[in-house]
């Protein structure tokens, strides 16, 4: 058992928190300012809708320099379902090198855009393709060891971000159900611990599937939806030709919605 602690530490704490911005200010005025530290975020949706651009955009910004108000960390990027194309991530990183330069008016920003290049963003993204359940687990069940090496080698860049897109792809089609849960579980289990110890926000995509009256609904059932701190849900707005979030889920922000676009930049 962890020692206690009070709530005025906890809030404190949470004050002192920097979220990750997703550049769509919308978007992050939903989440609180982005997304947050010590918890695990999830966006759902069908494909095409946004979640890998989102996964991609926030890996980006987890290395904001500090002196624009950002992070300045690392992201660990674990993609399962091979969605992640590196001209994309060079585009997006190339389109934040350029907004940055060009809001660096003091001597202090200048500086840091001199380490912040599009080299360096993309070398900023550990990428690991994942390719059945089996590595799926041992990449989550490693992150403590994977964070605690990089962090001793690179303590002005820590790990600040762990991404998985998709939590769901390789467990949709299992039908050892019980199994399914268990694994599902563990890995949450495991997700949250890494947060929480390592200071770190937690990104999981997931998708959708039909069931019954209910129409579409989150893929991994009732159970897996317990597992995340943060659940937003990504849709096609009817109303408009851009994109709808909802926030359906958080245990500090009132569900809303907020529109965002996808443009050739990025998340917006």
């Amino acid at each position: 058992m962890s020692q206690g602690r009070s709530a005025l530490d906890l809030l404190m704490e949470q004050s002192e928190t920097t979220p990750i911005i997703t550049f769509s200010q919308s978007l992050d005025t939903l989440l609180g300012g982005g997304v947050e530290a010590k918890k695990i975020t999830e966006f759902v949706g069908v494909p095409g809708i946004g979640k890998t651009q989102l996964g991609i955009q926030l890996g980006i910004d987890v290395q904001i320099p500090r002196v624009f108000g950002g992070i300045q960390g690392h992201c660990l990027y674990a993609d399962t379902e091979g969605s992640v194309m590196p001209a994309r991530v060079a585009e997006i990183a190339q389109a934040t090198v350029e907004y940055l330069n060009s809001i660096s008016d003091t001597e202090d920003k200048a500086a840091a855009m001199e380490a912040f290049t599009i080299e360096s963003v993309l070398s900023g993204i550990e990428y690991y393709r994942v390719h059945d359940h089996i590595e799926q687990i041992a990449f989550v069940m490693q992150l403590p060891k994977l964070i605690e090496e990089h962090n001793a080698a690179n303590p002005q860049n820590p790990v600040g971000l762990v991404v998985i897109d998709s939590i769901a792809f390789h467990f949709r089609t299992s039908s050892d159900m019980a199994q399914r849960t268990r694994l599902l579980t563990a890995m949450a289990n495991q997700l949250m611990a890494v947060a929480v110890k390592f200071n770190v926000a937690v990104v999981v995509t997931n998708q959708v599937t039909v069931r019954g009256n209910a129409g579409v609904v989150p893929a991994l059932g009732e159970t897996w939806s317990h597992n995340a701190t943060v659940r937003v849900l990504l849709e096609r707005a009817t109303e408009s030709n851009s994109r709808r979030a909802r926030l359906i889920k958080s245990n500090s922000h009132e569900p809303g919605i907020a529109y965002y676009e996808i443009k050739p930049e990025g998340v917006r």
